[in-house]
C-alpha cells in the first residue's frame, strides 16, 4: 500500500484556509430587516402567474377548494408573495375558515409592506373574518386601517 505524504507548506495553507473559513462570519448590524418588496411591475415567475390564472378560473367556476390549491402551489414557490396570501385568504373567508383566512391575511400585511393595496385588502378580510365571527369591535378596527391604507394611495 502507498502512502501519500502531503508537502508540509500545503498542510499549513490547507489549515490556514479551514480556519478563515471558519472565522469568517458576517456582522450584522442592528438595523431593521426589511423584505424585498415585490411592486406590481415586477415580472413574476411564470408557474405562479399560471397558478393564479388557474385559482381565478376555479373561483369563476365557484370550485373553492381547487382555487385555494392553486394558491398554495403558488404560495410554496413564492412564500413572500403578498398578493397570494390575501387571495388565498379570500378563499378561505368564502369557505368559512374564519381563522385560517385572518391569518393568511395577517401574513399578507407583513410581506406587503410598502404595497397599501395589498395590506387595504387583507386587512378587509380581517374586518370580514372579525364580523363573522362576532367581534365587531375588532372587525371596525380593522376596516379602519384599510381605510387608512387606501387613503395613503
Amino acid at each position: 500500500m502507498k502512502t501519500f505524504h502531503i508537502p508540509s507548506i500545503t498542510c499549513l495553507l490547507l489549515c490556514c484556509l479551514a480556519l478563515i473559513a471558519c472565522s469568517s462570519t458576517q456582522v450584522v448590524e442592528d438595523t431593521p430587516y426589511s423584505e424585498p418588496q415585490v411592486s406590481s411591475d415586477t415580472p413574476q415567475n411564470p408557474a405562479v402567474v399560471a397558478l393564479r390564472a388557474e385559482a381565478d378560473r376555479q373561483l369563476a367556476a365557484g370550485n373553492l377548494q381547487l382555487a385555494a390549491n392553486a394558491l398554495e402551489r403558488g404560495i410554496r414557490i413564492a412564500p413572500r408573495d403578498p398578493r397570494l396570501r390575501q387571495q388565498l385568504a379570500e378563499v378561505r373567508l368564502r369557505q368559512g375558515d374564519y381563522v385560517q383566512a385572518k391569518s393568511l391575511a395577517r401574513m399578507a400585511v407583513v410581506y406587503g409592506r410598502g404595497r397599501p393595496d395589498v395590506q387595504a385588502d387583507a386587512w378587509d378580510v380581517i374586518g370580514r373574518a372579525e364580523t363573522e365571527m362576532g367581534n365587531l369591535r375588532e372587525a371596525d378596527l380593522a376596516f379602519e386601517e384599510a381605510r387608512s391604507l387606501r387613503d395613503q394611495w
